[in-house]
């Protein structure tokens, strides 16, 4: 199964990036996609999970 998490409208959204990488070290990420502008950065990450 696929999900995607959302990290949006935070200062330091590389800092919650990187944090949420290193607590789900073991997940397969297939995408990361990064958009930005003058009011707002946002990152949404789309790993896969085991059905269960």
């Amino acid at each position: 199964m696929i999900q995607v998490k959302e990290i949006s409208n935070e200062v330091a959204v590389e800092c919650s990036l990187n944090n949420w990488l290193k607590e789900n070290k073991n997940t397969e990420i297939i995408d990361i996609k990064y958009s930005a502008d003058l009011y707002s950065s946002n990152v949404l990450i789309i790993y896969k999970v085991e059905d269960k």
